[in-house]
């Protein structure tokens, strides 16, 4: 009797850290997918405030004024969740008229949990969303 309970300890022993990985891991996917998801919703809010904004706009952003600081302040309020993206709005066709493109990319870091707690977040991923759409 004794050594059966020795034996299913150590049977627990074997098998919690396995069940603590494999739940931390799910959780750290889905944690970097959601905000995967989310940084390409705040860059096409993004890229819908420059393409709103083209040359023929009252207000407009372009590649040849310093203006990508409301392309930005669209990307971070889209952004629900996320640490403050670096933002980068570029005109591929080097004009903001109709029929040109226009493209927002949006960088975020993602600390999975085990890594903030093992290791000071040492280990990060860099998340990217881009969007390209053209000026109407």
């Amino acid at each position: 009797m004794r050594s059966d309970r020795g034996q299913a300890l150590l049977e627990f022993a074997l098998a919690v850290p396995l069940v603590l990985v494999v739940s931390v891991s799910s959780f750290d996917v889905a944690r970097a997918v959601w905000q995967l998801n989310a940084l390409g919703y705040a860059t096409r809010e993004g890229a819908r405030y420059v393409i709103a904004h083209g040359a023929g706009s009252d207000d407009p952003v372009g590649p040849a004024a310093v203006t990508d600081g409301p392309v930005r302040d669209a990307v971070v309020r889209a952004a629900v969740g996320l640490p403050a993206p670096l933002v980068l709005a570029t005109w591929p066709d080097g004009t903001n008229s109709d029929g040109s493109r226009a493209t927002v990319e949006a960088t975020v870091e993602f600390v999975p949990v085990a890594s903030q707690y093992l290791t000071g977040g040492a280990l990060h991923l860099t998340l990217r969303g881009v969007t390209t759409q053209v000026i109407r």
